[in-house]
């Protein structure tokens, strides 16, 4: 990591406002920080995972089944050329 760490209590501090609705820009303006060190600080707990315990979150990802959908078998294309398709006949066709 360039320049100065984060400490423990920047990183509570950053935890706090956010849960208070601060947005990451504004958390950088007060704590003097860049927008980047403060998302990379923040994303640790706020991303989706996180908010899950370790317990239900493996369980979920053993257990949860859904439906798959089918993949339709990919269509043969169409070499149809119009020259409303390619501007550039426009211009081959000049009228003498």
């Amino acid at each position: 990591m360039n320049g100065n760490p984060v400490s423990q209590e920047e990183i509570e501090q950053i935890r706090n406002m956010k849960h208070h609705g601060m947005t990451n820009q504004e958390i950088a303006k007060e704590l003097n920080r860049s927008v980047r060190t403060v998302h990379r600080v923040s994303y640790h707990f706020l991303y989706p995972r996180a908010k899950v315990e370790p317990g239900v979150y493996y369980w979920l990802k053993k257990w949860w089944h859904w439906e798959v959908p089918e993949k339709s078998e990919p269509q043969e294309h169409s070499w149809f050329i119009t020259p409303y398709n390619y501007p550039r006949m426009w211009k081959e066709q000049k009228q003498e």
